[in-house]
């Protein structure tokens, strides 16, 4: 059977996409890892699932809308980093794991 991180690792500890949900699949030893991509104002790419910011900021403004340092600057709860470009994120699991 293979398993497969759904969004990284979502719980209530780990929001979808995050570094931390990334990293947590990773510890557990998922064999893989499913990730959502979405498209900037800026023509970046983002770990990101829904087409809006509603479900996890309360904001209702659409991911398309904003640059990627404007959703870097998104607060969720006490996490940091939690809008990951995929080049950050494949920088960051290539090479530093």
């Amino acid at each position: 059977m293979i398993k497969v991180a759904h969004r990284g690792y979502i719980n209530g500890n780990h929001p979808d996409n995050s570094r931390s949900a990334l990293l947590k699949a990773i510890e557990l030893d998922y064999d893989m890892i499913e990730i959502d991509l979405r498209e900037t104002k800026d023509k970046q790419i983002i770990l990101h699932h829904d087409e809006d910011l509603m479900r996890l900021f309360k904001v209702d403004i659409k991911v398309k809308n904003l640059t990627l340092n404007q959703l870097k600057e998104l607060k969720f709860s006490n996490y940091v980093d939690l809008m990951l470009s995929f080049e950050d994120a494949l920088w960051h699991f290539l090479f530093n794991h």
